[in-house]
């Protein structure tokens, strides 16, 4: 789990450095961008009886954790 999530924040962290250089994103410390998104999920999928009964709780509630996560990034 712990090299998944490594894998994560270092995607994460290279496309940030991308939009950041480009104009498009808001520089965050890269740290507390991962912790940000491995807490999002995190929560959701801990409690996924209550968010997604029965169902996939990244199909269900992906796109909204996606947007979320790029709204804390525009600036």
């Amino acid at each position: 789990m712990f090299a998944l999530q490594s894998g994560v924040a270092w995607r994460l962290r290279a496309a940030c450095e991308r939009e950041v250089a480009a104009g498009t994103a808001r520089a965050l410390d890269p740290v507390m961008l991962a912790n940000t998104w491995i807490a999002l999920t995190n929560h959701y999928l801990m409690h996924r009886d209550l968010f997604a009964p029965k169902a996939s709780v990244v199909a269900t509630h992906g796109a909204q954790l996606k947007a979320h996560l790029l709204q804390t990034l525009r600036p």
